[in-house]
């Protein structure tokens, strides 16, 4: 019963997401506890309390065109467009192109960044964080950009991140970000 409600619900996201969830549907068949713990860790990339939307929306985009190449892209500009961002913001954003963004916008993208790539400026971004929103805009930060992390990684791992695709933001198409390009 419960193996049938969960593919009942990767059914709806596939449907919600319009995006391929065999990896999901394979995490669930092969291990039903493993599955519900990577549900339940997937909360992790849209915890936000304190940080503005964009700013939250920025990490996530920015962890995801680091790891990923097209799918998981997809889903999260279509998300970060539902919440409001523009399209200008997140194709800068995907092209690492901070002249256009807001200030709060580049912060997070920065951030997001120097914790991807270790940088040596990672601390006094993370004090710019601090003293633009708290620790909290800290955890909100760090948390967008790790949990995002989940999905590219989870698929890769699994064998379903075989190919890249173009990402469309708006009526504009881009090609494919991440570590395959």
């Amino acid at each position: 019963m419960i193996g049938f409600l969960a593919r009942r619900m990767i059914d709806a996201m596939e449907r919600h997401l319009n995006s391929d969830m065999r990896y999901l549907r394979a995490l669930q068949a092969a291990s039903p506890r493993g599955f519900h713990k990577f549900l339940k860790a997937t909360a992790l990339s849209r915890h936000r309390e304190v940080v503005p939307i964009a700013a939250s929306h920025a990490a996530r985009l920015t962890s995801l065109a680091f790891e990923d190449c097209g799918p998981c892209v997809q889903i999260a500009v279509d998300q970060a467009r539902a919440a409001g961002m523009t399209d200008a913001i997140i194709r800068a954003i995907l092209a690492a192109d901070t002249a256009p963004m807001p200030e709060d916008v580049v912060l997070a993208y920065r951030f997001a960044r120097s914790i991807l790539t270790r940088s040596a400026n990672l601390g006094e971004l993370r004090e710019a964080v601090r003293d633009c929103w708290g620790d909290g805009g800290v955890v909100d930060l760090t948390m967008a950009t790790q949990g995002s992390r989940l999905y590219p990684m989870l698929k890769l791992g699994l064998g379903f991140a075989e190919t890249c695709h173009r990402v469309r933001v708006g009526a504009e198409q881009l090609a494919p970000t991440g570590p395959t390009t």
